[in-house]
């Protein structure tokens, strides 16, 4: 950290001089000598100055400590067939069971528990996930909860044919073909799995 700091005050110099550590003292909000105490390594930032160094540099968003986030958790979604989904979008916030997670970016996080086993390469029957209603954009072989006439499902996509996928140890579970099925919504991209919580 302590070259990153000292490249970005030097970078933030004109005229082929340097900004000096009391100038970008005071754009952080730190006296020179906590500037000089970085660069020497003595000392670090704190969240608030790392907040600061942030506007300045994203590089520095790297160093902040990782929050544990409460999430809600709603109840089940299906990693079969397309079933009811009223649990993940109708649920009262205010009722439900929050859990801290950590390690999450920005995001807009939920968990859901897991019922059924076309998932269970990765999400085993009762486990559970964390959902980012922020990511819906498709990648080919990520794993998102889709939504179709009120029905949701926990599934692979897959690009070429389009489909969404399981991924079992049970041979028995088929794709769901998305060629000539209108109206499929991506509720958000399967971040995290746990077996239990």
């Amino acid at each position: 950290m302590e070259k990153l700091i000292r490249d970005t005050r030097l970078a933030l110099g004109s005229k082929g001089k340097p900004l000096s550590q009391t100038r970008f003292g005071e754009l952080v909000g730190v006296s020179q000598v906590g500037v000089s105490r970085w660069e020497s390594g003595e000392d670090a930032p704190t969240e608030k100055n790392l907040l600061k160094l942030i506007e300045i540099e994203p590089a520095f968003a790297k160093f902040l400590p990782s929050r544990a986030i409460n999430l809600p958790v709603y109840t089940m979604v299906s990693a079969g067939a397309l079933s009811a989904a009223e649990t993940v979008l109708d649920a009262h916030l205010d009722e439900l069971r929050r859990i801290p997670v950590a390690g999450l970016r920005n995001g807009d996080y939920f968990i859901l528990q897991v019922e059924g086993d076309s998932m269970n390469k990765i999400a085993p029957d009762t486990s559970f996930i964390v959902v980012d209603r922020a990511d819906r954009e498709l990648v080919p072989g990520k794993d998102y909860i889709f939504m179709h006439d009120g029905r949701a499902t926990f599934k692979r996509y897959r690009a070429r044919p389009m489909r969404l996928e399981p991924y079992s140890h049970n041979p028995e579970h088929d794709p769901i073909e998305l060629d000539g099925l209108e109206g499929v919504s991506v509720v958000g991209r399967v971040v995290k799995v746990f077996l239990d919580l």
